[in-house]
């Protein structure tokens, strides 16, 4: 039985696909005679079709500044959590392999979402450095551990993906132990990501306020929407995959988990590709930014605005 769940846990790529063991009307077989329903892969290929056109037009950005690198990565990891139907359909032999690097794909999702509003909310250029390696530990993880699944013998992982048992092999408990400690680590991580993006937006408003006269453009209340809807996203997968998984229930159909990726990514490129830094045209320097921090901190107790004790600090 745990064998069993550990193997299920692990297919989070499944989520846009069809249980395999059950025939839908609307599905084909491919060459190997693996089940694929026409709805969810035509879903997938036009949400895939989107991302390479976000994608193309962030890097060109990102060659002018670093502010739109992260969304990019986030495109390109939601791109291999959403493209199972399509290596069934096109690469079958290659299924299990893709499957294996959706555990590092979710895992850097929080995290570059979260970089990219802190892009749009910094008030200096926004650059990516040393300071930010800590958001790629989870990732690193579970490239490491996808890698070693990865290079596991062709048998080995038919068995474990397929017929679904681990053998009572001690190395292959052990990594897959890894991969659920992983899962835990990836819910935890979602959640502190979503709280700290949400402080973040509330202190950058306040900000902005204090700055600008005319903040219709620069209040990123999208963001929320976006966050909203990836919250309750999480929170109906999280229930479908315990449906699935210990009850062997199943609550939506693959047709909507691939209609869901796809408005998501609509809306996130939509916004996000119109979206421009918040400080854009009144960014700081570096050193001003360190002595406004400073000067704020000196005067915190005085009656002085922050303009006045700027330019006290300055003389």
């Amino acid at each position: 039985m745990l064998n069993a769940y550990v193997a299920q846990t692990y297919r989070l790529g499944d989520f846009y696909l069809p249980n395999l063991t059950r025939t839908r009307h609307n599905a084909v077989l491919n060459r190997e005679g693996i089940l694929t329903d026409l709805s969810s892969l035509t879903l997938v290929m036009a949400t895939l079709g989107q991302i390479g056109l976000c994608v193309t037009l962030l890097m060109t950005r990102s060659a002018v500044t670093q502010a739109w690198l992260p969304l990019c990565v986030f495109f390109l990891a939601f791109s291999v959590v959403i493209a199972d139907p399509v290596i069934v359909s096109f690469v079958p032999s290659m299924r299990i392999q893709a499957i294996a690097l959706t555990l590092p794909a979710y895992l850097i999702l929080a995290p570059s979402l979260w970089l990219y509003v802190e892009a749009l909310t910094s008030e200096i250029p926004w650059e990516l450095g040393r300071k930010h390696i800590w958001h790629f530990i989870l990732f690193l993880m579970g490239l490491i551990v996808a890698g070693l699944v990865i290079t596991l013998p062709q048998p080995t992982l038919e068995q474990i993906f397929i017929e679904e048992d681990l053998g009572g092999d001690q190395y292959l408990g052990t990594l897959f132990t890894s991969v659920l400690l992983l899962i835990v680590g990836l819910i935890a991580q979602f959640g502190f990501y979503v709280a700290k993006t949400f402080r973040r937006l509330a202190k950058y408003r306040r900000r902005v306020k204090a700055l600008f006269a005319e903040i219709e453009h620069r209040e990123l209340f999208w963001v929320n929407t976006v966050l909203i809807l990836i919250l309750a996203i999480w929170i109906l997968f999280s229930v479908v995959l315990i449906g699935e998984n210990f009850f062997n229930i199943t609550l939506i159909s693959r047709r909507v988990g691939a209609f869901i990726g796809l408005i998501l990514v609509w809306i996130i490129g939509l916004w996000g590709l119109r979206q421009v830094p918040g400080f854009e045209g009144r960014y700081l320097e570096p050193d001003i930014s360190i002595v406004t921090e400073i000067s704020k901190s000196k005067y915190s107790r005085s009656a002085l605005g922050e303009e006045q004790a700027l330019r006290i600090s300055e003389k």
